[in-house]
C-alpha cells in the first residue's frame, strides 16, 4: 500500500475519532434546569450523577502486530486480516483503533501535546490532540523483536486503561 494511502486512512481515522468523541461528549454532557421559587429568584441545580462501577476487562491480543492490552467489556471487536482492530462500544460512542505495519515508520499529525513513555522498556510517543473541543489520543511505537510500527488512538478511560495495560509479547 503505497505511504499516501496509509496516511491518508491514519488521518480518516483520527477524524473518524474526533467525531465520535464529540459525540460521546454532546449525549453525556448534563443538562441544567432552572428552579423557579418565585418570581425574582431563579436557582440552576445540576442533575446529580451516581458514580459508575468499576468496568471489568477483557484481554485483546493481536499476534500481528505483538501486543496485548485490556479493553471494558461491552465493546465489540472487528478485526481484518491485516492485523488491523476497532474495539468499540456498539453506539459508537467510544473506541479503540489497533494497527501495525512493517518498513515505513507510522508519522502523526501536528499534536497540542507530545510525551514519551516507557512500554515495557520500548519507547513510546503518545501524541494528545484536541480537535473541535474533543481530546484524541494517540500512541506509536515500534515492536523491538518483529520491527513492526504499532498504532493505538482512542480517548477516554478505555484509551488510558488500554495503554496503561499494554504489553509487548513475541
Amino acid at each position: 500500500m503505497p505511504s499516501n494511502t496509509r496516511a491518508l486512512i491514519i488521518v480518516l481515522v483520527v477524524f473518524a475519532l474526533a467525531v465520535a468523541v464529540i459525540n460521546i461528549y454532546r449525549w453525556f454532557m448534563p443538562k441544567i434546569e432552572p428552579v423557579v421559587l418565585s418570581s425574582q429568584t431563579r436557582i440552576y441545580i445540576s442533575p446529580t450523577q451516581t458514580p459508575m462501577p468499576a468496568p471489568a476487562f477483557l484481554t485483546y491480543t493481536n499476534g500481528e502486530c505483538g501486543i496485548q492490552l485490556n479493553y471494558p467489556t461491552g465493546f465489540a471487536k472487528s478485526q481484518d486480516a491485516s492485523g488491523s482492530a476497532i474495539l468499540a462500544l456498539p453506539d459508537g460512542s467510544e473506541a479503540l483503533f489497533i494497527t501495525c505495519q512493517a518498513g515505513e515508520k507510522i508519522t502523526a499529525s501536528a499534536s497540542d501535546k507530545i510525551e514519551t513513555i516507557q512500554i515495557a522498556s520500548v519507547s513510546a510517543k503518545l501524541y494528545r490532540q484536541t480537535v473541535e473541543g474533543a481530546n484524541i489520543n494517540t500512541l506509536m511505537l515500534r515492536h523491538p523483536q518483529t520491527k513492526r510500527d504499532i498504532f493505538v488512538a482512542g480517548s477516554g478511560q478505555a484509551f488510558e486503561d488500554a495503554i496503561n495495560s499494554l504489553q509487548i509479547i513475541q
